[in-house]
């Protein structure tokens, strides 16, 4: 009961600063000292955690579709352009690649590599989205909000940021 009265004593003393929609933290950081700032937490964690919870666990297996690919192929190519320079493909392939040997080529080749893997990385999210995306549609079906209500409550939440941008580009939520 305390807590409650608590909670109410400080809602009117700061109420009157804060916009609807908005949510802050106010914490005593010591014996004068309070530090304000603004929650960035989606308002679906506290209104909804069971298709919040459902929402993260797809959120992430996005993430994991093909974030390691853009780690893993530029190192392969880095390699690959040290081999070359070290001449360890000259039995192989012969003479004619002393004509790529040049730090331009190996530039070319290591920043193309990162866009090549990015690009494939978004297009395996959006394959993957597409596994998830009737569990997806059913899980807010069962929660009795909108896809629109939904994109609108989870804007901004950085856990929930690859879901969020399917769900934005989905042509099929109308």
């Amino acid at each position: 009961m305390a807590d409650e009265r608590r909670s109410s004593q400080i809602a009117e003393a700061v109420g009157h600063l804060i916009q609807p929609g908005e949510a802050w933290t106010v914490r005593r950081t010591g014996t004068a000292g309070v530090e304000a700032r603004r929650d960035n937490s989606s308002s679906l964690a506290s209104t909804n955690p069971e298709l919040y919870g459902r929402l993260l666990r797809i959120s992430e297996q996005l993430s994991n579709a093909g974030g390691s690919l853009c780690i893993w192929v530029p190192i392969g190519v880095l390699f690959l352009c040290l081999g070359l320079h070290l001449h360890w493909f000259d039995n192989m392939l012969g003479e004619d690649l002393k004509k790529i040997q040049s730090v331009w080529f190996y530039a070319v080749a290591v920043i193309a590599s990162f866009f090549l893997s990015a690009g494939v990385a978004q297009i395996w999210e959006r394959i993957r989205y597409r596994q998830y995306r009737d569990a997806v549609l059913r899980a807010i079906g069962e929660s009795k909000i909108s896809p629109h209500q939904l994109i609108a409550q989870i804007e901004g939440d950085k856990a929930l940021d690859n879901l969020a941008d399917q769900l934005k580009h989905d042509p099929h939520l109308g």
